[in-house]
């Protein structure tokens, strides 16, 4: 909540927490860690993908709301997501370098290891790997708050304003994104933070009116699953998407497949916010999504380049040769859960004792 006095600005930020926003992040990572299962089926890793990423701006940009943070001191609100976002984003570019380098010496293949090229993607803030979604997340906050203050200082509605430019920048980054080559990396940054930009925004103006929608359960039930299944036919239609690529088929499709999948994710974990005391299995999901929503950034970061993902599937390629009539989708889940179990001790290590990691200090 804002108040606003002449000559001065009184921010008074909300504390109460919102669950529905981890368990939203955390069906998301758990989505995420099972589309990076590579034996998972070409049409549902098209389905998942549609919305899996913009879940996580658009909670980003309903947090923005529900504090506020973006209508106080432009520079303390930089200070404060630096801090948040781009210092993990750092320690994990450089724990990353380490580990290549272990790996790499170990496997006799140091020579082969293009650490310049590896040194250059974390210094200009292409990303490596998974990490290019830290930088995207910091500077489209950063856009967003500079949009909004913009508008107020200039006493013009931010509403529409706001969606005009957003549009605009989204419109130019895809429009640029065709004729750009994929090696001319600042640029791709830069694009992919004016894609992205958009789900913050909608993020940001629909809490407010989110919130104030009451449905039954059964209304909030019907209309997140209707949304998901709306998904899945746009998601189809659109084929396959990739937001570190630039890759978005028809724009118009996938920031359509975007709001409804993750639209449909909100409705679903608010409706498990509200049944978590009425059935047992309810808590049990809700504490499971809740758990890895809270840890999502850990386990977004170490499931691929920690080599969790290459041992899980090391080991589930043993078990189906010694289950010999196992499915493919057998498979599939027991790489996902040996990730997530293997995830547990890192993310305790992380927690406890690397706090700085996750973007917050030891107490």
């Amino acid at each position: 909540m804002q108040v606003f006095q002449k000559g001065k600005t009184i921010i008074m930020n909300s504390t109460k927490h919102v669950p529905y926003f981890d368990l939203a992040r955390g069906m998301a990572i758990l989505l995420v860690v099972l589309v990076h299962v590579e034996a998972l089926g070409t049409n549902f890793r098209i389905y998942l993908v549609s919305f899996v990423l913009p879940v996580f701006f658009l909670v980003s940009g309903m947090l923005l709301s529900k504090t506020g943070s973006i209508k106080g001191d432009i520079f303390i609100f930089i200070k404060k997501r630096f801090g948040g976002i781009m210092v993990p984003y750092y320690l994990y570019s450089l724990l990353y370098l380490v580990v290549e380098y272990i790996y790499n010496r170990c496997n006799g293949s140091l020579a082969d290891w293009p650490w310049k090229q590896n040194l250059t993607d974390s210094l200009t803030l292409y990303g490596i790997s998974v990490l290019w979604f830290l930088p995207v997340l910091f500077f489209g906050e950063i856009l967003m708050a500079l949009l909004f203050q913009f508008c107020h200082e200039r006493r013009i509605l931010h509403i529409p304003i706001s969606a005009i430019c957003i549009i605009l920048l989204a419109g130019i980054s895809y429009f640029f994104s065709l004729k750009i080559p994929a090696n001319v990396h600042i640029w791709v940054m830069i694009f992919r933070i004016f894609l992205c930009l958009p789900f913050i925004g909608m993020g940001y103006y629909l809490y407010p009116r989110f919130q104030a929608w009451h449905f039954t359960l059964r209304k909030e039930l019907f209309l997140g699953v209707v949304l998901l299944v709306i998904t899945l036919p746009l998601s189809q239609i659109n084929g396959s998407v990739d937001v570190h690529s630039l890759l978005v088929s028809n724009v118009l499709l996938f920031y359509l497949s975007a709001f409804t999948g993750t639209l449909g994710v909100l409705f679903c974990c608010r409706l498990l916010e509200k049944i978590q005391y009425k059935a047992f299995i309810g808590k049990l999901i809700f504490y499971f999504l809740e758990f890895f929503g809270k840890n999502s950034l850990t386990v977004m970061v170490t499931h691929v380049d920690f080599y969790l993902l290459y041992a899980s599937t090391l080991i589930a390629i043993s078990f189906i040769d010694y289950v010999k009539h196992a499915k493919s989708y057998i498979f599939c889940a027991s790489v996902w859960c040996m990730i997530l179990l293997m995830e547990l001790p890192i993310i305790w290590i992380v927690n406890h004792w690397l706090p700085l990691l996750t973007g917050k200090r030891k107490h």
